[in-house]
């Protein structure tokens, strides 16, 4: 099969996957028997590099790379790089796949699984008339192209060996295939066939649509592309300004839109806890921190956003402070945080940030989020915001309570306007266009092979690891949470992946690069919510780091929760969403 790309726009998409890949190239040198691997890298917008593991003898030559199915060939004229044993050069004018099958084989995507029908033949060529071998199977297509397919079926078959005659049946990009075909290899319960007898005519139009279909893919894995690069991006002009200054900016100087919400919010918190708790609380001091520097046992959290900034209020407190606080709210004696100490502090924190609407200008309209409770002996709370957190200390005759507030700008505003849900109701169904966006990520960027243990519902999230990157969904008809938690060992990688730097222990740029992974993929699915007539905006990630934490939902729905395996960890997505009244 040969396939030549000539567009420049397309021969950028290839080379910046392949870069992205980091799948070692091989290098051919003019007049040299000898190859050398190197990996490839994008410089900038207009160049791209190799890096050889030693010294070539020529700059000129013949470069071999795979990039998203395809393997590729093209000639290269490069020159010296920065550092040692690099090469740089412009994209080249064409590049031409050498695959030796004839077809383009394209993979059928989970989502999208198509049925193949398989009567098996006699060595004639006909049908059995009598035994195990008549009956018809069915099989989900893995990959096809023109000439060729590959499925999966339920069980292992002796009968499917090389050179077993079968007959298929399938529609594929609206053509109806049917007719002879020959097994070319099996293993276990993946079966390869080769078609035989096909048209000329239905192959060619089979193969038009393959291509478009292919070149539609990898547009789609080419937009996922982008959004991981500057997610990568992202996180690294984190790094560099902590570098340079030993944290985020300060900013010292909050403009008047984030002091105008501080000064409702405090006011509201101190008016709310004399009213309901009987606590008289005393401001200590105000703290501008990258993450909270406490440690905390019981935080509840809302998310809200407005015309001018969005956000995120903690209300943190200590076993002992939450304990005593339900006492007096509730009546009784509490020693441990249960359910009603959980309730008690959601519902605080959802009236202090009600009440502070309250002596919000008329034009600052915010929509809020369900509280989300956090249960965790000594967690942290991080978010992932280019400006520090306000740390509000407060003393009270119980002990310290701490408010947090997040504070960013709204980068886009809310573009659902136009949407109207019809008939929304909360639904399994809705997680899957997250699962999808995770699957995809995972395993076609981050090239880390997953497998889906089941999906379940709970009333009340116990994660396996320490990491949950949790954001908030607010939309037209719905709004809710996502949550993706992680073992240690995979956020390490995912680390290592986004920044191409090697950790042994969590800290901040971990924690970004978590909370960077579920926005990540909640913009991944947003399109396909959009044409469900769901279209959302979200908040800024935050991250919850301790062990054995816990994560309710404040609101009547329970999360929806799909545990993965991965080559590198396990993790977990979770979601609860619900229809606006």
């Amino acid at each position: 099969m040969k396939f030549s790309v000539e567009e420049p726009e397309k021969i950028q998409i290839y080379l910046e996957i392949a870069a992205f890949s980091q799948v070692p190239c091989v290098f051919y040198p003019t007049d040299s028997s000898r190859s050398f691997e190197g990996i490839l890298e994008k410089v900038d917008a207009d160049r791209f590099g190799l890096v050889f593991k030693q010294w070539i003898p020529a700059q000129t030559g013949l470069l071999v790379i795979r990039s998203f199915t395809l393997q590729f060939k093209c000639q290269l004229d490069m020159e010296k790089g920065e550092r040692p044993k690099e090469y740089t050069f412009p994209p080249p004018q064409a590049l031409s796949s050498h695959d030796p099958r004839k077809y383009l084989r394209i993979p059928i995507a989970p989502q999208l699984t198509k049925i193949v029908v398989v009567k098996k033949l006699n060595e004639q060529g006909e049908p059995f008339s009598e035994g195990p071998d008549k009956k018809l199977i069915q099989g989900a297509i893995q990959d096809v192209s023109a000439n060729g397919i590959a499925f999966k079926i339920a069980n292992p078959d002796p009968f499917f060996v090389p050179g077993g005659q079968v007959h298929l049946t399938y529609k594929l990009f609206g053509l109806d295939v049917d007719g002879p075909a020959r097994v070319v290899s099996d293993g276990g319960s993946l079966v390869r066939c080769q078609l035989s007898g096909m048209k000329p005519a239905l192959q060619h139009q089979l193969n038009q649509k393959i291509t478009v279909s292919f070149q539609r893919m990898l547009e789609k894995h080419h937009r996922d592309l982008l959004q991981l690069i500057e997610a990568s991006a992202h996180l690294r002009d984190i790094e560099r300004t902590k570098k340079s200054t030993g944290e985020l900016a300060d900013r010292k100087q909050l403009d008047e839109n984030f002091v105008g919400l501080i000064n409702p919010i405090l006011d509201a918190a101190v008016n709310v806890m004399e009213q309901m708790a009987g606590l008289k609380l005393v401001k200590r001091e105000i703290r501008l921190e990258r993450i909270c520097s406490a440690i905390y046992d019981l935080s509840s959290q809302i998310s809200f956003q407005g015309p001018q900034v969005d956000g995120h209020l903690f209300l943190c407190l200590k076993q002992n402070v939450a304990c005593s606080m339900a006492g007096t709210i509730l009546g009784g004696e509490y020693s441990d945080i249960d359910e009603n100490v959980r309730d008690m502090a959601g519902e605080l924190c959802n009236i202090i940030i009600g009440n502070a609407k309250k002596n919000l200008a008329r034009d600052q309209v915010y929509k809020l989020s369900t509280p989300t409770l956090i249960v965790g002996k000594e967690h942290l709370v991080a978010v992932l915001s280019k400006y520090p957190v306000v740390r509000i200390i407060f003393d009270s005759p119980i002990g310290q309570i701490d408010l947090n507030l997040y504070l960013d700008e709204i980068n886009e505003k809310l573009r659902t306007e136009s949407l109207t849900p019809a008939g929304f109701e909360y639904k399994t169904e809705l997680i899957n266009p997250i699962l999808r966006a995770t699957e995809n990520i995972f395993e076609n960027f981050l090239f880390l092979e997953t497998r889906k243990k089941g999906v379940v519902m709970r009333e009340t999230l116990a994660p396996k690891f320490e990491l949950s990157g949790i954001l908030d969904v607010f939309g037209k008809g719905m709004h809710g949470k996502i949550l993706l938690n992680l073992s240690n060992k995979l956020a390490l990688q995912i680390h290592e992946i986004l920044l191409g730097v090697e950790k042994d222990t969590i800290d901040d740029e971990v924690k970004d690069a978590v909370g960077e992974m579920v926005n990540i993929i909640t913009g991944n699915a947003k399109g396909e919510f959009e044409r469900m007539n769901l279209g959302y905006n979200v908040s800024t990630p935050y991250v919850i780091y301790g062990r054995n934490h816990i994560i309710s939902n404040a609101g009547d729905n329970p999360f929806i929760s799909s545990v993965y395996w991965s080559s590198k960890g396990f993790f977990e997505v979770c979601l609860s969403f619900t229809a606006d009244e």
